[in-house]
């Protein structure tokens, strides 16, 4: 099924969370909605669902205008952050609930909502701990069952809002996975927001990228990491580095106000502990191991600012390198905005 959404706004008194939003999702992606906080991209989703109605634009979902329904009668699925399980109820009564809820005519018989409350269980691998309740469950075992109550009845539309930001990073990784393999199954029209770039580049077939209200980028994770159309873009999505050159052959200048500045990932460095023609010299401040990489903190000279570089632990220069030093960065691959 797929989402256009058309000329969206949303005010919330002074503040413009959409400002003329047009996009169309596709039937059957996967695609996250990336953004820094108060970016628009929770607004969005909740605008889509029908929990938050815009102030201007319209909402299709499979060629059918929804946007002055409620979210009862667009057949939206929803996961929250929090999970917003009922703590009184079974796991069992949670799944089922959306279910029991339905107007008595499209009401499913009990015998049925039991064995699609069971089907559902064993989809999310919990069949196991259908009599328990919410307090017994971890965290990633909860907002799974979330996740099958929003499926029980069987949505057009799967939304999911920051669903595992509350969980600590092993399980959130876990459940990365597991709803990608799980949406692979399904084909459901998914959208979930997020403000994790190693997230949406993870599990999304397409990212769309918000900032200020508005859509900065629309790509496959590959296009946003590798081919960002702005500054915002390539600055957000991956660590960056700022850097002022005088002219393509990378000469490096004090003078910032007849600059080009360009942009380089820290991974995009070679690193020379000798003078280069074309090399920006820096001062080593720390070197971080972290796993197979070594983080060199430095400072450059012209103009004086943070530099991140990044090095493999196995390259041989970094027994050459130690705090204080000072080294030459040359850059590999840069990008320019206009």
């Amino acid at each position: 099924m797929s989402i256009q959404v058309s000329g969206l706004y949303k005010h919330f008194g002074q503040f413009t969370a959409l400002n003329n939003v047009s996009i169309e999702f596709p039937s059957g992606g996967l695609v996250a909605l990336l953004g820094p906080s108060g970016c628009g991209k929770t607004s969005l989703l909740r605008v889509i669902a029908g929990l938050q109605r815009p102030d201007a634009g319209t909402i299709t979902i499979h060629k059918r205008d929804v946007s002055g329904l409620d979210i009862r009668q667009r057949q939206v699925g929803f996961v929250f952050q929090h999970y917003a399980l009922f703590r009184h109820m079974t796991i069992f009564e949670n799944v089922a609930f959306g279910l029991r809820a339905k107007p008595k005519a499209t009401r499913p018989d009990e015998t049925t909502i039991r064995q699609k409350v069971n089907r559902l269980l064993e989809l999310v691998q919990l069949e196991w701990l259908a009599d328990r309740y919410p307090a017994q469950l971890s965290g990633g075992q909860r907002q799974r069952v979330a996740l099958a109550r929003a499926l029980a009845i069987e949505p057009q539309v799967l939304l999911l809002d920051e669903p595992f930001g509350a969980l600590d990073a092993k399980v959130r990784k876990e459940l990365r996975r597991w709803l990608r393999q799980l949406h692979d199954e399904l084909h459901i029209t998914s959208l979930f927001v997020t403000h994790d770039q190693e997230e949406a580049l993870e599990v999304a077939d397409h990212i769309v990228v918000m900032n200020k209200g508005q859509i900065e980028q629309i790509g496959t994770p590959e296009e946003i990491y590798h081919a960002p159309k702005t500054e915002f873009v390539y600055q957000f999505v991956g660590s960056s580095n700022r850097i002022y050159a005088a002219d393509r052959g990378y000469t490096f200048t004090r003078n910032e106000n007849a600059l080009n500045k360009l942009y380089c990932r820290p991974h995009d460095f070679n690193v020379h502990t000798e003078p280069q023609e074309h090399g920006m010299p820096v001062n080593v401040v720390r070197k971080l191991p972290l796993g197979n990489i070594i983080r060199l903190e430095t400072y450059s000279h012209a103009p004086q600012q943070l530099v991140e570089v990044e090095l493999a632990s196995h390259d041989p220069i970094i027994n050459l390198i130690q705090p204080a030093d000072e080294v030459w960065l040359v850059p590999k691959k840069v990008s320019q905005f206009a």
